[in-house]
């Protein structure tokens, strides 16, 4: 996947979806990003969020794909692209732009699970990009109740914030520690 001709190409995404996502999420984020706070992007692809982030966040990234890291890590030298999420700190935010969106590998369950851990990660909020469009074999669509459950299973019951503005087909949710 990382040696296809773009990266949004790597997951069947369009260039222009995907940074309506990152500015969907950047905007999210805006109230609540400090000087010098640090943003965890997982699945980070090849780390592009990273550029619509000020100068003063520290952005750290995470792919499963060793293709995908070195390809972030050639794209965006300024990134911090780890190679595992063992003995990683907290972080102020944590964000998923998109890597449970694709059927492979990722059920509801296995998302919900992985939401709570991503939760543990992070100090102040955790923004998530999801599918919410009609059954695709590529795609795995999220309902209102999986969003839901995603919330109940959440230490703290954080606030919650869901918005479909961004593409006609994706949900952002923000889940803020109070």
């Amino acid at each position: 996947m990382a040696a296809a001709a773009t990266p949004w190409e790597a997951a069947m995404w369009s260039q222009h979806g995907q940074t309506e996502r990152f500015i969907a999420v950047r905007a999210l984020l805006g109230p609540l990003l400090r000087e010098e706070d640090v943003v965890f992007d997982f699945g980070c692809g090849t780390a592009r969020f990273s550029e619509f982030l000020p100068s003063s966040v520290e952005y750290v990234g995470f792919d499963w794909s060793p293709a995908m890291r070195s390809r972030a890590r050639e794209d965006h030298p300024d990134a911090i692209v780890v190679d595992t999420l063992e003995g990683t700190s907290t972080f102020d935010h944590v964000v998923a732009i998109g890597p449970f969106n694709l059927r492979d590998g990722w059920s509801v369950k296995r998302t919900i699970n992985q939401v709570e851990l991503l939760w543990a990660l992070a100090d102040m909020s955790l923004t998530l990009s999801l599918f919410t469009g009609a059954s695709s074999p590529a795609m795995l669509s999220y309902s209102f109740e999986d969003i839901s459950d995603m919330a109940s299973m959440l230490d703290d019951r954080p606030g919650v914030l869901i918005t479909n503005q961004h593409l006609p087909n994706d949900v952002l949710v923000r889940f803020v520690r109070r």
